[in-house]
């Protein structure tokens, strides 16, 4: 799978981060591994952080959502106690991570986050297929 590259990551932040009217104080995109590929926010080392710990969330609760309701997470909203959120979405095989401002509008970075986000690739061959949830279902009831 082609990866973008970092000039790529760093125009998808910036038009989040342009667009947010002030509701991102950070963007981070992140590899699967939780390392940071392109970031916005000083200081660096808190956006690594934030790399480390939306990467292994995102992987952590998708596992879990896929055996418990067979099916995939959206993105993963972490409401904070100083009224900010750590919004977390899938990017291909990478994640999106936004820490709002505090009281932010919601809808806003909901929208930006979800322009950028791509699905996952096993969703990719799956997306659109015409009939693709009756066969589903006519595996299930066979098995």
């Amino acid at each position: 799978m082609r990866q973008l590259a970092k000039k790529s990551y760093e125009d998808i932040i910036r038009k989040i981060v342009s667009k947010s009217f002030g509701q991102v104080e950070r963007c981070v995109i992140a590899s699967e591994d939780g390392l940071p590929l392109a970031s916005y926010g000083n200081p660096d080392e808190i956006n690594e952080i934030i790399a480390a710990i939306a990467a292994p969330l995102f992987a952590a609760t998708q596992d879990v959502i896929k055996n418990l309701e067979k099916t995939k997470v959206i993105k993963i909203d972490v409401e904070l106690t100083n009224t900010k959120h750590l919004i977390i979405a899938p990017m291909q095989n990478n994640i999106v991570a936004v820490l709002s401002s505090r009281n932010p509008n919601l809808g806003l970075i909901y929208y930006l986050v979800e322009e950028v986000a791509e699905p996952m690739p096993e969703e990719r061959g799956q997306k659109g297929l015409k009939g693709s949830s009756e066969k589903v279902m006519k595996e299930s009831e066979t098995h």
